[in-house]
């Protein structure tokens, strides 16, 4: 059964936004009476039937709505971009699939590409979600400044970390819980974080972060750290 987002899933008719519509009409080539599977991206399921079909607004008949609760444990990945951009959208894609619940693109002092189109990459992210046949729909935000990212955390975290390959004190990543927890990890680009902007982070109370004794690419380090956290549910 294919999976379409919808914001407003109601008993009753639900109609799908014009690009998921055009997707089930053109792409799919959906018809009256076919079955759909629907998420609003914060939890809510719902199955049902096409009532009606078009390239601009389907609709679809809801039988039967599920909530699914959120998982207990948070995992925000804020991640610098690639310069080769097909690799930042493999990262976004396979973090999706691996229950992820945030990631922000960071713009830091050794970046390799300093601007992203978010609305491809939210592309990339809501995809995922529904081959993954997910109930929640990642949050995307926008390409934020190392230090302005570091300044804007209003939200508490029990557990902030930064991934870093120079010197410096350091906790393994095997070590640190993962269980009903709402942590935060950094990952630099290519060229690491300065020696700064780790120092920066230390003193707004991050702690150092190994993935190991390998030195891993940008997007390999966000995969790592998202499937350490999803082995651990």
């Amino acid at each position: 059964m294919d999976t379409f987002y919808c914001s407003e899933i109601k008993v009753g008719l639900c109609h799908l936004p014009e690009g998921e519509s055009h997707h089930a009409a053109r792409v799919l080539r959906k018809r009256q009476g076919q079955s759909a599977r629907l998420i609003d991206g914060n939890g809510m399921v719902a199955t049902g039937t096409f009532e009606e079909i078009h390239k601009k607004n389907c609709v679809v008949r809801i039988q039967n709505i599920t909530n699914h609760p959120p998982n207990k444990s948070f995992l925000h990945i804020a991640i610098a971009p690639t310069k080769n951009l097909d690799r930042t959208e493999w990262f976004l894609e396979k973090s999706t699939e691996l229950g992820i619940q945030q990631i922000t693109p960071i713009l830091c002092k050794h970046s390799e590409r300093k601007v992203v189109r978010k609305d491809r990459l939210q592309k990339v992210i809501m995809a995922a979600t529904k081959q993954s046949m997910s109930a929640f729909l990642p949050t995307l935000d926008d390409l934020t400044p190392f230090a302005h990212l570091l300044d804007g955390l209003t939200t508490k975290y029990d557990q902030r970390f930064i991934a870093y390959c120079g010197d410096g004190p350091t906790i393994d990543i095997s070590a640190i819980p993962k269980h009903d927890t709402k942590t935060i990890v950094l990952i630099g680009p290519e060229g690491d974080f300065s020696k700064e902007e780790y120092q920066l982070a230390l003193d707004k109370g991050f702690v150092g972060l190994t993935l190991g004794k390998s030195r891993l690419r940008t997007e390999t380090a966000g995969i790592y750290v998202a499937a350490a956290f999803r082995t651990a549910q």
